[in-house]
Parts: C-alpha cells; sequence; structure tokens
C-alpha cells in the first residue's frame, strides 16, 4: 500500500503549491481604489444609535473602516471585496454598521470603475443623494434601505443596465419614479417601499420580465394601477399597500401563475371584487385586500384552485356574502387556510354553508366582527376555530355579540 501513501502526499502537495500559487499570484487593489475608498472612510463617524439593533443582531458591526490602513492591501479590508486575479475592488458591504455621515453625490466611491455590489443598509444616520449614473457603470446590487438617503431617482439610474437588486427601503426619497427605471431589465428584486414617492407608477415597469419581488408600498403613488403584469410572469410576491391607488384591479394580474404573496390593503381601490381574477394564482398563500372600496358578493368559486391560500384579508370593504352558493356538497375550502379576515363588511344575513368546511384540516382564526349577521352561526367550524371574532355582529335574535373568543368559545350579550 505505499503507492497509495505516496499519492496522497503528492496530492497534498499540489494542493498546497496551487494556493500558494493563488496566494502570490493575486493583485493587490491600485492605488486610485484605494484611495477613493480612504476618501469615503473620512466621510464617517460611528453612532451608537440602537434604532436598528435587530439590523446589527443579523449583522454585528464591527467597525470596520476603522482597520482600512493607507500602507496595507485594501483587498484585506473588512467590508471590501476585490477580484483576485485583477485586484479591482468589486463589493463593499457596510451593513448595520452604525455609520453616521454625509455622502455627498459627487463622491468617488459611486465611480469605482468596476464596483458591482455596494450595500450600505442599516445606517440610519448616513444621508446623501445619488449621483448621476453613466452607461458603463458597473452596479448589480444597490442596497442602502433603512439610510437617510433623500431626493429624488435620477433619470440616469436607468443606465445602470447590469442592476439585478435594488433596495431603497424605508429612505426619504421624493418625486415620481423616472420611466428609465423601466430599462433595469436584469432586476429580479425592485424594493422602493416606505419612500415619500408621489406619481402614478410608470408602465414602463412592464419592461421588468425578470423581476421575482415587487414592492412599492408605503408610498404615494396614485392613479390606477397600469396593465403591466402581462410581462412579469416571473413576479413572486408584489405589495403595493399604503399607498392611493385608486380604480379596478387590472385584469393582466390574473396570469401572475407564480404568485404566492399578493398585498394590495389600504388604496382606494374600488369596483366588483371579480373573484376570478385570483381563481388561476394557483400558488398564492397571502392575499390581502384591506382597506378598500371593493364592493360584491364574494362566492368561494376561487377555493377549489388556491390549495396552497394560508391568509386571507378582506376586512374594511363593502363586501357581502352568499347564503345560497352554488358550491355543491363536494365543495372543500382551501386546506391550508389558517386566517380569514372580514370585518368591516356589509354581510348580512346567515352565514353561507361554505363557511363550515373551514378548518377542516388545521385550526383556524375567523373575524366577522362588526358586520349585520343574523343567524347561522352554528354553521361555523367549532371544533377547529383557534380564534373567532364576532364582535359588534347582530346575532340570531338581534342581540349584539360578544367581544373576541378564543377556541370557539364566543358568547351573546
Amino acid at each position: 500500500m505505499g503507492w497509495l501513501s505516496t499519492w496522497s502526499y503528492q496530492l497534498i502537495l499540489c494542493i498546497q503549491l496551487l494556493f500558494l500559487h493563488s496566494l502570490t499570484h493575486s493583485k493587490q487593489c491600485s492605488h486610485d481604489q484605494a484611495s477613493a475608498l480612504i476618501h469615503f472612510k473620512q466621510l464617517f463617524t460611528y453612532s451608537n444609535d440602537s434604532t436598528y439593533d435587530w439590523c446589527r443582531a443579523i449583522n454585528p458591526p464591527d467597525q470596520k473602516l476603522k482597520n482600512w490602513k493607507e500602507d496595507t492591501d485594501c483587498c484585506s479590508w473588512g467590508g471590501v471585496t476585490c477580484d483576485m486575479d485583477t485586484g479591482h475592488v468589486t463589493g463593499l458591504n457596510l451593513t448595520c454598521e452604525g455609520l453616521n455621515g454625509t455622502i455627498p453625490s459627487n463622491t468617488t466611491l459611486f465611480l469605482l470603475p468596476y464596483l458591482q455590489v455596494l450595500r450600505l443598509s442599516g445606517n440610519p444616520h448616513v444621508i446623501g443623494a445619488f449621483p448621476e449614473f453613466n452607461s458603463s457603470n458597473p452596479l448589480e446590487v444597490l442596497d442602502v434601505s433603512f439610510t437617510g438617503f433623500s431626493g429624488p431617482l435620477p433619470n440616469s439610474i436607468g443606465n445602470l443596465k447590469s442592476m439585478t437588486e435594488l433596495n431603497l427601503r424605508r429612505c426619504n426619497f421624493i418625486g415620481s419614479i423616472p420611466a428609465s427605471l423601466g430599462n433595469l431589465t436584469k432586476l429580479t428584486d425592485l424594493t422602493i417601499s416606505s419612500n415619500n414617492f408621489n406619481s402614478c407608477i410608470p408602465p414602463s415597469l412592464s419592461n421588468l420580465q425578470s423581476v421575482s419581488t415587487l414592492d412599492l408600498m408605503d408610498n404615494h403613488f396614485v392613479g390606477t394601477i397600469p396593465e403591466i403584469f402581462v410581462n412579469l410572469t416571473q413576479l413572486s410576491s408584489l405589495d403595493l399597500s399604503f399607498n392611493q391607488l385608486s380604480g379596478p384591479i387590472p385584469s393582466s394580474l390574473s396570469g401572475l401563475s407564480n404568485l404566492y404573496y399578493l398585498d394590495l390593503s389600504s388604496n382606494n381601490l374600488s369596483g366588483n371584487l371579480e373573484t376570478y381574477l385570483f381563481a388561476k394564482l394557483t400558488n398564492l398563500e397571502q392575499l390581502d385586500l384591506t382597506s378598500n372600496n371593493f364592493s360584491g358578493n364574494l362566492e368561494p368559486y376561487i377555493f377549489p384552485n388556491l390549495t396552497k391560500l394560508s391568509w386571507l384579508a378582506l376586512a374594511n370593504n363593502s363586501l357581502s356574502l352568499s347564503s345560497t352558493t352554488k358550491v355543491n356538497s363536494s365543495f372543500e375550502a382551501p386546506c391550508n387556510l389558517r386566517e380569514l379576515y372580514l370585518s368591516h363588511n356589509k354581510i348580512q344575513g346567515k352565514i353561507p354553508k361554505w363557511m363550515g368546511n373551514l378548518g377542516k384540516d388545521n385550526s383556524i382564526s375567523l373575524d366577522l366582527s362588526h358586520n349585520f349577521l343574523t343567524g347561522g352561526i352554528e354553521q361555523l367550524p367549532w371544533k377547529n376555530l383557534e380564534d373567532l371574532d364576532l364582535s359588534a355582529v347582530m346575532a340570531c335574535d338581534g342581540a349584539v355579540a360578544s367581544s373576541n373568543s378564543r377556541r370557539g368559545q364566543a358568547g351573546v350579550q
């Protein structure tokens, strides 16, 4: 077996030589890129603010900038990533570092010619504005979420055609969304929630055919939801909640077969709630249409297809329920439905028979409060009710049912 030990020794020796070769042939970053990073470092001090302690729990700050020394290779600095073959700085990650300072729009940071990834999220005391981006900029990931970045988005943001992830969540950006954002056809994640954008949603977003996450929540978007979804076939998560959008749900939304999360709550959307729009969304797990102006009769015809639906919120609309449903006796509610919220609607009369099929395979939370029920409470699936809220509804004798109860123990006053 001596040949085996000799072969093993030779293999280990080759691996060591390859490792040493990679070390000796990896290049250091260039002087101009190191200088740009040192200039960037000088913009900041460290803050002890606990605003985003949750962020620091995930990404413990280690004050990386303090270890950036001019006489050392910047490729060895904390948070800096380089291409080992060229020495070019390709990434900078200073997430949750507790930085305090202002980034001017002309900073050399954005001009690093090979920078592909820039993450500054979770630094609430970092403020700044975006520069003008040129078409040669190689940025692929830009994340300044939970920072103090502000101002309008420059139209030149459309030049970042290599971009796959843009995250501006909870900053202070204002103004309209430039139509040029539709040029970023490689985007898979667009998150611009919790800002002060106040325009219409640009139809050019229909060009983002690779996007899987589109989060525009908590802004001041107005107008109707444009018919952009025909092309967004990869979309899996869509959040347009807490805006000022009006009009009906666009019919093109019904073709999003990959969608698992849809939140259109807290807008001014209106019209008859066309349940056929959701019947083909067979991967849908959460649907929230709370606090709009939808009307019409909620029928369970969409349910047999939505086998993955676990969370359905339709509260604070003008919906009613049909007590004479056409669904036959073989109808089964979604096997995964765990939470159903129908409070503050115009539900009158008896609870429909189909609702008795809820909670067949698991416990369920049900909120029918602030409606006009006049009987039929015995239809409810008492066995599997985890939470039941019948507060401020009319019970079978005209009395008002009691407030929230657990495990199906609802009372009548």
